[in-house]
């Protein structure tokens, strides 16, 4: 299968990574982080490539969003479901998951899953402002497998992204707390990209 331009972009960032000593080490530890048994569930919700597939991008990926959490910048908030999704996907089953977050919130989800996601959550205006990234009204909803490139793509491109993982019982709702925080990151991010281009 042809790689999609956020997995592009992943090996990409991986390699510049690499090429400095700086770098390296940045990555490494990126990959010591896979042994921490008390980070395995924020970095489920960050991304489960499909058959485990760990590449390097994917590894730097994943890495680059949890450091936009350890500096503040990311916020993630825990929504109880009561179960984890279903394996092998079944939209319906899923969605009757969903259903139970009652009037406050409301899904949407597709029947095919494709780049963007698997659906929408939106929130009642009332609890905006209890939300990481509740500015943005909604989410782009993932569930199950993703690469971790998608959740950074879902970020850049909206602020917020809600995951729900395999394995977790919870839906994460990842998010930049204010509107210019997001702004501020993604302008630095893209004047780093430009720099090096």
């Amino acid at each position: 299968m042809e790689a999609t331009f956020h997995q592009w972009a992943a090996e990409d960032y991986a390699a510049q990574l690499e090429q400095t000593e700086a770098g390296r080490r940045r990555m490494a530890e990126y990959r010591d982080r896979f042994e921490q048994q008390d980070l395995r569930p924020t970095l489920d919700a960050i991304g489960q490539p499909v058959c485990d597939q760990w590449t390097p991008g994917q590894v730097a990926t994943l890495g680059r969003v949890q450091d936009l959490m350890l500096d503040g910048r990311l916020q993630a908030m825990l929504i109880p479901l009561g179960s984890e999704p279903s394996s092998p996907t079944d939209l319906d089953v899923d969605r009757s998951v969903l259903d139970r977050l009652g009037e406050l919130f409301t899904t949407l989800v597709h029947q095919q899953v494709d780049d963007c996601g698997n659906g929408i959550i939106a929130w009642d205006p009332r609890i905006a402002h209890q939300l990481p990234g509740g500015w943005t009204k909604s989410a782009p909803l993932v569930i199950g497998n993703t690469d971790p490139s998608r959740t950074l793509l879902h970020l850049t491109d909206k602020g917020v992204v809600a995951r729900w993982p395999h394995g977790s019982d919870d839906l994460w709702l990842f998010g930049f707390e204010k509107f210019t925080t997001w702004f501020e990151w993604c302008d630095e991010s893209f004047t780093h990209l430009l720099d090096d281009a």
